[in-house]
């Protein structure tokens, strides 16, 4: 979600009314009206939000839990469902989880994974750029995981093109 010049002027003057600080319960009592720009970032229809609330809570749950696996010898904890578009696209479906357990060992979805992993990183940029220690390690993050994801997409090509000469090779 994106806000428009306009909702983040509104923001703005609710912190400026309330000394810096922006409380949930203002915001929304101050979008009620369908007059201001905020009024459109939120569902007004009582059975629709009570819906969709409900399917956040259960996204919540679904990304907060954790299992036990076993990787190169040692036990970890891991939260093991993923979505994103890619996943969703390769397993058919319009949303919805897929586990570890049908991303591991599939480069193109491990790729994708690492793309979000990515994506994250640099929203944390955005949230945590105010101050400098943070800003670098996020930075020097950001710089190793794309050095990992170019060597993953390189590996990924060179084997997908073996694959194609056996395959070649074999007619």
């Amino acid at each position: 979600m994106r806000l428009s010049p306009a909702q983040r002027d509104e923001i703005t003057a609710i912190r400026d009314r309330n000394n810096g600080r922006v409380l949930p319960e203002e915001v929304v009592r101050f979008a009620s009206d369908p007059a201001t720009a905020l009024h459109s970032a939120f569902t007004w229809d009582n059975a629709r939000a009570a819906r969709d609330h409900r399917l956040d809570q259960a996204r919540r749950l679904i990304a907060v839990y954790v299992t036990v696996i076993r990787v190169q010898g040692r036990t970890i904890q891991v939260r093991p469902f993923f979505s994103n578009p890619q996943i969703r696209q390769q397993l058919g479906v319009r949303s919805g989880y897929a586990d570890i357990s049908m991303i591991r060992g599939n480069a193109q979805l491990e790729l994708s994974i690492m793309a979000d992993m990515l994506k994250q990183a640099k929203g944390m940029l955005t949230h945590y750029g105010a101050f400098p220690a943070m800003r670098r390690l996020v930075a020097e993050f950001i710089e190793n995981v794309e050095a990992q994801k170019l060597r993953m997409e390189s590996a990924n090509l060179a084997s997908q093109q073996r694959e194609q000469r056996r395959v070649a090779n074999s007619r």
